[in-house]
């Protein structure tokens, strides 16, 4: 909704046709009086104003991103204790909304969105619902003026006393959010006061998506997978078989033909014979009618949805938007000859997955590493949605990916996306195994718990009053839940290991560090999209790039934690005293584990430290030392990055013992390992024994 940004996304289009789009221009930011009536907020391509200042429905969904329909502002929902009252309140909720719009900087600028705006106007007119009731107390006398409530501490106060019992749909996040955005403007701008009461939130209100513990984790990734290949193969003629529904007797059981007034020898094939004639038995034989194929449909796109989710991290909306041409090939590095010609580099090329995205206000596109699996994936929602808009007689370049699979004609040539909501519920589909079979154990709930120990997972509720997280219940899943796990898991495969793994989740876990790392190069102009304000390319602040590259120095700062607080034994070499000393500051007191993990993530993210394992402890050497890549360890005593802990060179000095009694004293190996073994033997007299005896 920003002058600028919508400029921007209309691209090489001519001058008119980006002034036909653009809402008014708001000249002066001081000015403390509504616009006029006929001011124009929103227009849709056609120039068409669709949401005016004097009206009382706004409807911002021509500047909205979201793949989904964003509910129109009515202000006609605002009631007071009279006609007076009613329209004292409208003016204010139009004014303070005009406001967040053109004043806040955010709307100005474009980084606002329209789900947003539209989650302001309800927190307001949910506060016009407390005013009204508010202005009925016989104590109150005159209707009490809307704009008291940001102003007056008093009813600032009952507006979080309510939000904190969940009454009038009021809500303390939202409450925060449009005081601190409406005090961000000014009382230069606004015309009156607003206090900034920022209230905590209690603990759950907001709770981040969990990271998933691993047996459930892999349960998706294998039967997740296994439902790919079983869907691939059973609908190879889906297409076609889709395409036939649009004779409207198509499917139809005779006994419902006979009753539209179809003769016998007019029938057309019912619904079994029909997949039988497809050969779609595998995947839709247990289906009768019609509406039974529209939610299989569903169950399939749903099942499809997560395959995305968990191969790249996209978030919900990302996938929503996809368009159905949304693969391409992108080369990553040019094939090298030599001098005959003969090709000695091959060319590197990678599958993206594309589509248009939030980005100040404006789409633009981004992408996401595609592989194999995302690539069948997209593949098989194309032949759905082909066979759909062959059905409605649709142009597919012009339509989403996850096209409505409605087969009633009453949805006529309708061009929306398919809602997902409540597919999931369906809990005795045999497609949706996946998903019912990732049932919670005792052990899950204690890696749950310990993987937040403030947070209280066994009392955790759903919004229903349900206990969300239960042992045998079924793992409440968020499409969010496997953007945080790949991130985790994939960043952290050194550390995490998941031995049953599905071998192309491992492959894909390789590409992801090779092709999201930080110094890959031109991983900007790859993945992210051009800013002509700029001249760079640039990735957007959401993808999920950077939960990948933030993974790892956590991870690595994680087991640095734990070798300082929970080992017992004195720790040597060179890092090693250096952490000793820190532990013995934290044991003290003189340190808070926080502070410490703060300041070393910040040297992690850095590059001035890293924390791998070696054969005799750690190394803190950012670049990785030649002793750890080439195994010469006995480097590592007297180097300054080496962590070493004594129970792993006493292991080393009975490996290589063990090894030499394989040998003759003059064979060469014997020698190798002789000077090797001296070397632990001698640190372990002269520095460890040394060390030990003097913290005694």
């Amino acid at each position: 909704m920003a002058i600028n940004a919508l400029v921007n996304s209309i691209g090489n289009s001519d001058f008119d046709k980006k002034l036909r789009i653009l809402p008014d221009l708001l000249t002066e930011q001081n000015r403390i009086d509504p616009p006029s009536d006929d001011f124009v907020l929103c227009r849709d391509r056609n120039g068409k104003p669709t949401a005016i200042f004097g009206s009382n429905i706004w409807d911002f969904n021509p500047y909205r991103t979201s793949a989904t329909r964003l509910t129109k502002f009515s202000f006609s929902t605002v009631k007071g204790v009279n006609d007076q009252h009613t329209k004292q309140m409208i003016d204010d909720i139009k004014w303070l909304m005009f406001c967040i719009i053109y004043k806040s900087g955010s709307g100005q600028i474009g980084r606002i969105t329209a789900t947003t705006l539209y989650n302001y106007f309800r927190e307001l007119i949910n506060i016009s619902k407390v005013a009204t009731q508010l202005s009925y107390n016989r104590f109150t006398g005159e209707p009490l003026q809307f704009r008291d409530f940001f102003c007056k501490e008093v009813y600032i106060s009952t507006l979080y006393a309510r939000a904190k019992k969940k009454q009038d749909s009021l809500s303390v996040k939202m409450l925060n959010s449009v005081f601190k955005r409406l005090h961000g403007i000014g009382k230069d701008k606004l015309g009156f006061s607003v206090r900034l009461h920022i209230e905590k939130r209690e603990r759950g209100e907001d709770n981040q998506h969990p990271i998933i513990p691993a047996s459930i984790y892999l349960h998706y990734i294998n039967h997740l997978t296994d439902e790919l290949d079983r869907l691939t193969k059973g609908m190879t003629n889906i297409t076609n078989f889709l395409s036939e529904f649009s004779s409207s007797t198509y499917g139809l059981s005779k006994q419902a033909q006979k009753s539209y007034g179809i003769r016998t020898k007019n029938f057309n094939i019912t619904m079994s014979q029909a997949i039988d004639n497809y050969q779609l038995n595998d995947v839709f034989g247990d289906v009768k009618y019609k509406r039974n194929l529209t939610v299989r449909l569903r169950e399939v796109q749903f099942t499809l949805k997560n395959i995305i989710h968990l191969y790249t991290g996209m978030r919900d909306q990302e996938i929503l938007r996809l368009p159905y041409d949304c693969l391409y090939d992108y080369t990553v590095k040019e094939e090298e000859k030599d001098d005959d010609g003969k090709v000695v580099v091959p060319t590197e090329m990678i599958k993206l997955v594309s589509t248009t995205t939030k980005y100040t206000g404006y789409q633009k596109e981004d992408s996401w590493y595609a592989p194999k699996e995302v690539v069948k994936a997209i593949n098989l929602l194309r032949k759905i949605a082909l066979g759909m808009c062959k059905m409605k007689n649709l142009e597919p370049k012009e339509c989403p990916l996850f096209l409505n699979v409605a087969l009633k004609r009453k949805d006529g040539n309708s061009r929306s996306v398919t809602a997902f909501s409540n597919v999931h519920k369906k809990t005795d589909s045999p497609s949706l195994k996946w998903y019912t079979g990732a049932v919670i154990t005792k052990h899950d709930m204690e890696i749950l718990q310990a993987s937040e120990p403030d947070r209280d997972f066994y009392n955790e509720k759903e919004s229903s009053g349900e206990i969300r997280f239960k042992v045998g219940g079924i793992w409440p899943l968020t499409s969010h839940q496997f953007r945080r796990s790949l991130a985790f898991y994939a960043s952290n495969s050194g550390f995490v290991s998941i031995p049953t793994l599905k071998r192309q989740y491992k492959h894909l876990t390789k590409e992801i560090t090779k092709y999201y790392a930080r110094n890959y190069q031109n991983v900007e102009s790859i993945f992210g999209h051009y800013d002509p304000k700029t001249g760079k390319w640039k990735l957007p602040e959401g993808h999920v790039i950077f939960d990948c590259q933030a993974a790892v120095p956590v991870e690595k700062v994680n087991n640095l934690i734990d070798d300082i607080i929970g080992s017992d034994s004195v720790l040597f070499g060179k890092s090693g005293s250096y952490i000793s000393r820190q532990s013995e500051r934290i044991f003290n007191g003189e340190v808070q584990i926080e502070e410490f993990r703060e300041s070393t993530l910040k040297k992690v993210h850095n590059g001035e430290i890293a924390y791998n394992e070696t054969l005799l402890g750690g190394c803190t050497n950012s670049e990785g030392c030649d002793c750890r890549i080439l195994g010469e360890f006995t480097d590592c005593l007297g180097s300054e990055c080496a962590v070493i802990k004594k129970d792993k060179v006493e292991r080393q000095i009975r490996e290589i013992t063990e090894s030499m009694k394989c040998y003759k004293p003059t064979d060469g190996e014997y020698q190798v390992l002789e000077v090797e073994l001296n070397s632990l033997l001698k640190f372990k007299k002269y520095r460890m024994n040394t060390k030990e005896a003097s913290n005694e």
